[in-house]
């Protein structure tokens, strides 16, 4: 009986760990909604579980914004700010973009932010999982038709932001991408940059930028009407316009007198990055083992090959 009990342990460990690995192929082959389904339906999620719903449900948020934009053309000189930077294919046929979409957008991102610590906020500091995520297999169905396409992989769209302009264009043209294994210290790492992102949709909702647009979307409206067939007697419109009309929605925007609810909930969200980017640094630096690291202690090697230099936890 004992040697059954010992071969049944065996075997649900193992399962334990296929389960684990399996995620990123899951990822890669069914995409992030139907994975973030599965997971969020588990009846009796392990830490592993938790962290991995925890992780796909950020990355989903991230393709909603994606998408919106997408609809609508909205490309990354759009603004400098978290999800309207990064990169995507243009939209041949877009829809008209309508004042509110921006709030919207952030709404929903705070909103799916919130879900994401939600499920990050079960895993307690003592936990002892490893979930391995290649970062080749994760994608962003940007288009929304359901398959994977030309300009959607996470190394095309966000590879500059991570790893700068050369390193994330080079990295994105490799073969084979790095696998990452994230513990339990990653968790709080993810943790602050979910609160990171949850704190800059709630400025962007604190001063809505919906009248802002209208405004300078009005105005453009009413100039078109000056506009012949007649090239411009300069370019200053040609080469500036776009960048003249966001800085007036900006300026519009944040000239406004903010919402005190979206203030306070921002500032929350700020001071819990920086606890939890703490906490992260802290378990960072008991780790002995070097597996696949995300962000490295001083022993250690960073997978995605970006060094980190001695002494930054402390620092």
């Amino acid at each position: 009986m004992k040697r059954i009990s010992f071969a049944l342990s065996l075997c649900l460990l193992a399962g334990a760990a296929q389960a684990q690995s399996d995620i990123s192929t899951e990822i890669g082959t069914t995409g992030l909604a139907a994975t973030q389904a599965r997971l969020a339906g588990l009846s009796d999620p392990t830490d592993a579980d938790r962290f991995a719903l925890g992780g796909v449900t950020f990355l989903r948020a991230i393709e909603k914004s994606l998408q919106l934009r997408w609809q609508v053309g909205m490309n990354t000189s759009y603004s400098e700010l978290p999800v309207l930077r990064l990169p995507i294919e243009p939209n041949p046929t877009p829809d008209p973009l309508e004042p509110a979409m921006i709030a919207g957008l952030f709404e929903t991102l705070v909103s799916d932010m919130g879900a994401a610590l939600e499920a990050l906020a079960e895993i307690p500091e003592t936990a002892e999982f490893g979930v391995e995520i290649s970062l080749g297999d994760i994608w962003f169905d940007v288009n929304a038709n359901g398959t994977r396409d030309q300009g959607e992989d996470l190394m095309q769209i966000a590879g500059r932001m991570l790893l700068g302009p050369r390193a994330g264009r080079e990295m994105a043209e490799q073969p084979e991408l790095p696998t990452i294994r994230f513990d339990t210290a990653d968790t709080f790492w993810l943790r602050a940059y979910t609160h990171f992102l949850a704190g800059m949709g709630e400025v962007v909702l604190a001063y809505d930028p919906s009248e802002a647009i209208t405004r300078v979307l009005e105005t453009n409206a009413a100039l078109a009407e000056f506009d012949t067939e007649q090239p411009p007697a300069n370019a200053i419109d040609q080469q500036f316009g776009f960048f003249i009309d966001r800085f007036a929605m900006t300026y519009l925007a944040a000239t406004s007198e903010p919402d005190t609810g979206h203030a306070l909930a921002a500032h929350g969200h700020f001071l819990a990055m920086i606890e939890d980017n703490r906490t992260f640094w802290r378990l960072v630096a008991q780790e002995t083992d070097n597996q696949a690291e995300w962000l490295p202690n001083d022993a250690q090697t960073a997978a995605i090959g970006i060094e980190v230099p001695q002494g930054t936890g402390q620092t």
